[in-house]
């Protein structure tokens, strides 16, 4: 299960990590794309 966070402990983590979240999410984004256009 997802933890629960405090919403300032969130922010700290995005503004160290974004560029990780960045990245986890293009990637996230280019597999969907893809398993979209395979199944159509």
């Amino acid at each position: 299960m997802i933890p629960t966070m405090s919403i300032p402990l969130f922010k700290t983590t995005i503004k160290n990590n974004w560029l990780l979240l960045l990245i986890f999410f293009g990637v996230l984004t280019m597999y969907m794309t893809i398993m979209i256009s395979m199944y159509n």
